[in-house]
């Protein structure tokens, strides 16, 4: 059999919580206080993490009582990637040649050569003969036995493709405290760093007055129109209209055009 190992590397989870016995949605919805237990969170951002690398086909599975999130590698929960040709339709599920693994195989040719498993809720219409691939994961339980036609039986591996199902409510309301929380932060920062940068313009205004002052009487015009808009507008100092006024005067006195054009528009 010629096979090859798929470049991915595939990391497989099934998010459920033991403490509880119910984990991110069975049919009854998990309680808030158990959606905050500290493993259901770990598996949580393991599911988001591992979504950036890979999500096979029907990611969310309805299994045993229990919502499952099959994702790829390393499974401690028995997920598999698996194709092959189909060898028999049961109302139960299918009948499969083919191949399963971790990490996954891509098989070239007519799968004749390869092994022979049992994949139980298969949620697809197909026919016998006809291939079944693609993100295709099933999670392993067990055996399964059918009868031969010469009157025997044969056990092979079982696979429960289980039913798929939507993002259960929980995960997409801790998923939208998580984006919350993100927007929340992000904000925080942005309000810190504005403050950050305002106080460093303040403490640079104020030496600048200082200078600007010292400039002023020393009878620089741009000097004493500038102290006039600082005291104007408050920057560096306290606003003061008597003092800004002053050195406003003391600039168009000396010809200074905008230091003239501002007192027009401060007259009554």
């Amino acid at each position: 059999m010629k096979i090859k190992t798929s470049i991915l590397a595939f990391v497989c989870i099934s998010a459920m919580a033991q403490e509880d016995g119910n984990f991110l949605g069975t049919n009854t919805e998990p309680t808030p206080q158990q959606v905050k237990s500290a493993r259901q969170v770990m598996a949580i951002k393991l599911i988001e993490k591992n979504e950036k690398v890979f999500i096979p086909k029907d990611p969310w599975r309805f299994i045993d009582g229990k919502t499952n999130y099959a994702v790829n590698i390393f499974s401690s929960d028995r997920w598999y990637e698996f194709e092959g040709k189909v060898i028999e339709v049961q109302p139960s599920g299918i009948r499969v040649m083919g191949g399963y693994g971790k990490p996954v195989y891509e098989y070239q040719g007519d799968y004749s050569d390869g092994v022979e498993f049992f994949v139980a809720n298969f949620p697809y219409e197909c026919a016998e003969n006809e291939t079944v691939k693609g993100n295709l994961m099933a999670k392993y339980e067990g055996v399964y036995t059918y009868p031969t036609v010469m009157g025997g039986t044969h056990t092979i591996r079982k696979f429960d493709y289980g039913i798929p199902r939507g993002v259960p409510n929980s995960v997409v309301k801790y998923q939208k405290e998580q984006a919350a929380a993100a927007e929340t932060a992000q904000k925080a920062a942005k309000e810190r760093e504005a403050k950050k940068k305002a106080e460093k313009k303040a403490e640079s205004d104020i030496r600048l007055v200082q200078w600007l002052k010292v400039q002023a009487t020393n009878g620089s015009v741009s000097a004493q129109c500038s102290l006039g808009f600082h005291y104007l507008n408050g920057e560096g100092c306290e606003i003061n209209k008597v003092l800004a006024v002053y050195w406003l005067t003391q600039a168009a006195n000396q010809g200074d055009d905008e230091a003239s054009n501002k007192l027009a528009t401060l007259k009554p």
